[in-house]
């Protein structure tokens, strides 16, 4: 099975969220996700521009970020090097949660890869894996690990691409470096 380069994207200011895939619509605006092909995403340096802020994603369908109160579950475990770990879930939200509260101080950021299948089949769930690291707001690390669902299924289409941003619309500051890849 060979892996490709299909989509790529650097922050060079801060910007709002980071979309990979979804055609036109997307930050590079070169590749849509239009197979059932796993696909992997591997992002680094993933910064808010103001502290303690949960991070997230959102699939997209015709490009456009899907937003709905009860569109994906997750479930997840929280690896902390300083405490017990924790599981971390919902049946019923409007973004999967990949990671805890990073912020500004010195070495805070978030980076990790996802897996993503099944996006292009109106039959089925588009379905996330994910692993992050990161150092959180209070000093410590952190390691997530779950995956998730976007459970509007065939009545709202197909997934074609993926949306990154930050708790309470927070910018992601410059120099988060986001790449797609595409398993043949």
């Amino acid at each position: 099975m060979a892996m490709t380069l299909v989509d790529s994207f650097t922050t060079s200011s801060e910007v709002s969220s980071v979309i990979l895939g979804a055609g036109s619509s997307g930050s590079s605006g070169n590749y849509t996700i239009s197979d059932n092909n796993p696909h992997m995403v591997v992002f680094s340096d993933m910064t808010p521009a103001s502290d303690n802020k949960l991070v997230y994603v959102r699939l997209t369908v015709g490009g456009t970020p899907q937003t709905g109160s009860t569109d994906y579950a997750y479930a997840g475990k929280q690896i902390r090097a300083a405490a017990t770990s924790s599981q971390i879930y919902d049946a019923g939200d409007p973004q999967l949660r990949i990671g805890g509260s990073t912020g500004t101080g010195t070495e805070e950021s978030i980076q990790g890869m996802m897996m993503l299948y099944n996006f292009y089949n109106s039959n089925g769930l588009a379905s996330v894996t994910y692993q992050t690291a990161f150092r959180a707001a209070d000093g410590n690390l952190y390691g997530d690990h779950g995956g998730g669902q976007m459970q509007i299924g065939g009545s709202g289409g197909v997934a074609d691409g993926i949306q990154f941003f930050f708790q309470s619309s927070v910018n992601i500051v410059a120099g988060a470096r986001f790449n797609l890849y595409k398993f043949d």
